[in-house]
């Protein structure tokens, strides 16, 4: 209700449909929004994006796959989301979202150089206050699962809903922490589109490597929707 409303607002300030971008945990939300429209409903969206998405399946079968591949990692996705460990550990935090703890990296004659992945301590700190934000709302994992985008789909995974749907691009990340290649993969089945898979780790749109995920909208936008 709440996208919805918001979406409302913006077409009619702007008098026009919006492209929505939405991130992790935010593209399972607008796959509901875009499940709720019927299909007499045109053109109340331009375009959909959807980054580095959980998948339609929800995050069970990601934490599934993690148990599976990592033990280690799937402690620290456990800890730094469920316990919310990554709002106080930095290197947690760096680890499951800005690509990796900061590196001590020898450049010659210029002497050692820490890589912060472009995300400076400041920037980490202020972002670790936006996490410590968003713990207000809390997501009813139990509710969830009887609701989720997965339940409406064709034996191919995809949306049976598809052929209303705006222009949509998935893009998945290289060196995301969170979301697996299979959760891509399914996100982009659901929609019937091909992923892009951009150089970055899951917040693609902060730190050092943000420009690649933007070139991919742009390049999206300049083909698909403008």
């Amino acid at each position: 209700q709440d996208i919805s409303a918001f979406l409302d607002y913006v077409t009619q300030i702007s008098n026009s449909s919006p492209v929505i971008v939405s991130h992790s945990f935010g593209g399972l939300a607008v796959m509901k929004y875009l499940e709720s429209k019927l299909p007499s409903e045109k053109d109340y969206l331009r375009g959909a994006v959807f980054m580095c998405s959980v998948p339609p399946s929800g995050n069970q079968k990601l934490i599934l796959r993690f148990f599976r591949r990592s033990l280690s990692d799937s402690w620290k996705v456990t800890a730094g989301l469920a316990m919310k460990k990554c709002i106080d550990d930095d290197n947690l935090c760096r680890t499951m979202f800005f690509g990796g703890e900061k590196e001590v990296k020898t450049y010659g004659k210029i002497g050692d150089i820490v890589d912060d992945k472009g995300v400076s301590d400041d920037d980490l700190k202020r972002y670790q206050s936006y996490f410590l934000r968003d713990t207000v709302a809390t997501i009813d994992l139990k509710d969830l699962a009887t609701k989720l985008p997965s339940s409406k789909v064709d034996a191919q995974g995809m949306a049976l809903f598809v052929e209303n749907l705006p222009p949509t691009l998935v893009i998945g990340a290289t060196d995301d922490f969170i979301v697996d290649h299979e959760g891509v993969s399914e996100t982009s089945k659901y929609f019937g589109v091909d992923p892009i898979i951009v150089d970055s780790p899951h917040d693609v749109m902060l730190g050092n490597k943000w420009k690649n995920a933007a070139d991919a909208i742009h390049n999206w936008l300049q083909t698909s929707v403008i």
